[in-house]
Order: C-alpha cells, then structure tokens, then sequence
C-alpha cells in the first residue's frame, strides 16, 4: 500500500515531521487530517473510565486518523509519537484523489476498517475482565493472533512488559506479576524484547473459562 502511494509525483510537500512525545491529535476532537507513517513509530491510546488503553503501535506504511476523516466525527482515540516519525498528512479533499489515483488503496482501506473495528471490540472485551491476571492472558492471546506458529508450537510476540502494561492499562509492577506468574507455570517465557508464548491452548482455557464463569 505504502509504496503505491510513494510512488505518487509530488507527495512530498505533504510530509511533516513530529518529536517523540508529540501528541498528533487528541481523543475526541474534531478531525480534519489523516496520516500515513513514512518512518517513526505512533502509539494510539484510549481513556476508558482511569484506564489509559493502548490501541496499537503504528509503523512505516500504517493509517492513523481516517476514520475520523472519512465519517466527520470527533477522534476516537489519542495518537502520540513514540519514535520521531515523519508521515504524510491528508486532508478530506487530497486524500479522496489520491484514493481515486490509487484503486488497490481502497480495498486496503476496507480491510483496515474492518480490522480496526474488531480490534475495538476485542480490547474493549479484554477491559471488562476484572481478574488482572486473566486479562493479561488475554492479551497475550490477542496478540498471539497476528504471530505465525513456530516449530514446537509457540508463538514469539514482539512485545515486552511495558507493552503488556500498556495494553491493560495496568501498571509495569502488576504486568511483571502476572507474567513472571505464566512464566513460573511454563506457559510463557518474558525476554527483554520479546515473549515466547509456549502453552496458547491453556491460556484460552483460562481465560474461556472465567469469562463463562462471569456470565
């Protein structure tokens, strides 16, 4: 996708560059502009009642913003950069050509929606579940379904603790427990840059199990 549109003469003029810890744009303000990363990295988050929720981390090639572009509604989330990121920015018009000059981009973009729209759900499933531990292992889960299987059946997730914490709204204490908890168990091993999911079917058994538990 990214290097259909790169290929686009004169696109340049649409780059702007912003600092790591540059907040973008803001959960729910008005949106006028789309972004497409060219390099850097972006985090989306979500306030849900105290809990500050991970979206995703956008890279190179990802959209941020569209959403609110296309449908004329305020921000759903907040977009903060991680790592200094130069991106292209769209406005309603610019980006409407360059989605006609692009016809592959469009089917992109539905995949996209869609794939944003059962994020929501799934993370805002993951919230509702009150056993921090359990939500952890959820999380591990969802994040295990965008890992190819290693050869032992294992799933590597580019994800350490802090990232974990992120997206449970937890703290870096409380995502170490319930970690190093699974990691004592077998279940998972926790490297720096890196956790090595060895036992999947057990932890969707747990988690399957406490949510018929709460039903």
């Amino acid at each position: 996708m990214s290097a259909s549109i790169a290929e686009l003469p004169g696109l340049e003029r649409f780059l702007v560059t912003f600092k790591a810890g540059d907040v973008v744009f803001c959960e729910y303000e008005a949106g006028n502009q789309c972004y497409m990363v060219q390099r850097g990295e972006v985090r989306l988050f979500k306030v849900v009642g105290d809990v500050e929720k991970t979206i995703g981390f956008l890279q190179a090639g990802d959209f941020f913003g569209e959403m609110a572009l296309l449908s004329n509604a305020p921000r759903t989330a907040t977009a903060v950069v991680v790592e200094e990121c130069v991106a292209y920015a769209f406005n309603s018009e610019n980006f409407s050509q360059i989605v006609s000059m692009v016809p592959s981009l469009r089917m992109q973009l539905l995949r996209l929606f869609a794939k944003r729209i059962y994020n929501l759900r799934r993370q805002s499933a993951i919230l509702k579940l009150s056993d921090v531990s359990i939500r952890v292992a959820d999380i591990l889960i969802m994040l295990s379904e965008a890992q190819p299987e290693g050869p032992n059946g294992e799933k590597i997730l580019p994800s350490n603790t802090d990232a974990v914490a992120n997206w449970a709204g937890i703290s870096i204490d409380t995502a170490r427990r319930a970690l190093k908890s699974y990691a004592d168990k077998g279940r998972i091993e926790v490297f720096p840059d890196h956790i090595v999911v060895k036992n999947l079917s057990e932890l969707q058994r747990l988690v399957s199990g406490k949510r018929r538990a709460n039903e």
